[in-house]
């Protein structure tokens, strides 16, 4: 049963039992106990297990309850959110949107680095007036020049992957380009769709990596991490200069919840449908 090296979390959860009923002193899923359920938890780590007869890992959870280590599946979990956009999210009932396919021929096909993605890198257009089709039009009416092109655009009820996700795109420079799926946010004008366009980007987020059997980490300093903005490209890995989605975030949190929202506050959310999705 191998498994991932444990990522790092410092989340709280309440215990409810939604897909079995039992802790688990280690991995290997030995010796097991009952799930006191409604106890409130702290994970400290997750991992990704992978069992010998199943297409697609199992996310486990590593918690500390009454100053004992347990593992659980994830998805007995209910996180505890912080940030008021995702509480409403999770009023919502986390809400997902289909995934269409509506590849441009235009696109180059080069190989990712190593062969695979190692991470989801989130952009948003940087226009008031953006929606899907517009965008989609401009990328092919200017890629001949630009040489510009995103895996995918996500409004409010749609993700429309417009390049194939088994070949790199050409969207935040050369360090990036090799290594991330990349997708951008159209620029929503109410409260209700900005929320529902934060959930559905959460939702792509983590089937992606779920897919690509990758955990769910920010990207770091060292090039590590599997969460990635167009920002952090900027800040940590060079060959771009942009800062989005930074101000289209931040400036609708403030508008319509009056609060804040960056990389961090969209993990978290990620972490929802990352725990309970099967791919």
């Amino acid at each position: 049963m191998p498994y991932a090296n444990g990522v790092e979390s410092n989340q709280y959860a309440i215990l409810t039992a939604e897909t079995d009923d039992k802790l688990y002193r280690d991995l290997r899923k030995i010796h097991s106990e009952p799930i006191p359920i409604d106890r409130q938890v702290e994970i400290t780590h997750y991992h990704l297990v992978k069992e010998a007869d199943q297409p697609y890992s199992q996310v486990f959870a590593q918690i500390e309850l009454d100053h004992q280590i347990y593992y659980t599946k994830a998805s007995n979990l209910r996180l505890i959110l912080t940030n008021p956009i995702n509480q409403e999210i999770e009023r919502l009932s986390f809400p997902k949107a289909s995934v269409t396919n509506d590849y441009q021929g235009i696109f180059p096909k080069w190989e990712f680095q190593g062969g695979k993605p190692t991470g989801v890198l989130v952009h948003d257009t940087g226009n008031e007036r953006s929606t899907i089709d517009s965008e989609v039009a401009y990328m092919n009416r200017n890629f001949s020049s630009s040489g510009v092109f995103v895996h995918t655009f996500i409004n409010h009820n749609e993700i429309r992957q417009i390049a194939d996700p088994e070949f790199m795109a050409q969207g935040a420079g050369g360090v990036a380009n090799p290594r991330f799926i990349q997708f951008e946010l159209t620029r929503e004008k109410t409260r209700e769709d900005f929320t529902l366009q934060v959930a559905t980007a959460a939702y792509y987020t983590a089937l992606t990596l779920r897919r690509l059997e990758l955990p769910l980490s920010i990207g770091q300093a060292d090039g590590s991490g599997t969460l990635w903005t167009h920002e952090m490209v900027s800040n940590y890995l060079g060959g771009t200069d942009h800062i989005d989605p930074r101000d289209y975030w931040a400036s609708r949190a403030e508008e319509y919840y009056k609060t804040t929202y960056g990389i961090n506050n969209f993990k978290e959310i990620v972490q929802v449908y990352y725990n309970t999705l099967t791919p």
